[in-house]
């Protein structure tokens, strides 16, 4: 079984690791929940992080480009579980496999 919890908290880093600072507020602001076996992601300050990702006007009224540095995380995240439960639903199939050969040999 996927731990759900250490994924959540390693996406969490990443994400921290990855939010550009200015004063920090925003950085400290993601957390995560575990809800019916999936991961959300949330921030204290979604307009930041909109403004972050996907661009933005400045006061001088130049457009700032937006630097997308979830969407990659999201995805590795994702990605990660997704081979986890490969790598277990293999072992499970192995398992079966061993058994019915046991079965098999004793009747």
């Amino acid at each position: 079984m996927v731990d759900l919890d250490r994924y959540g908290y390693l996406g969490l880093q990443r994400l921290k690791d990855a939010t550009p600072v200015d004063t920090g507020e925003t950085k400290n602001g993601w957390h995560y929940k575990i809800v019916r076996s999936k991961i959300f992601f949330y921030n204290d300050n979604p307009d930041v992080i909109r403004f972050l990702c996907h661009g933005h006007m400045s006061t001088a009224g130049t457009w700032i480009a937006g630097n997308d540095f979830v969407s990659p995380i999201l995805k590795e995240i994702q990605n990660d579980i997704r081979r986890e439960t490969l790598i277990h639903d293999r072992r499970i199939l192995r398992r079966e496999r061993r058994r019915k050969r046991v079965d098999v040999r004793f009747k």
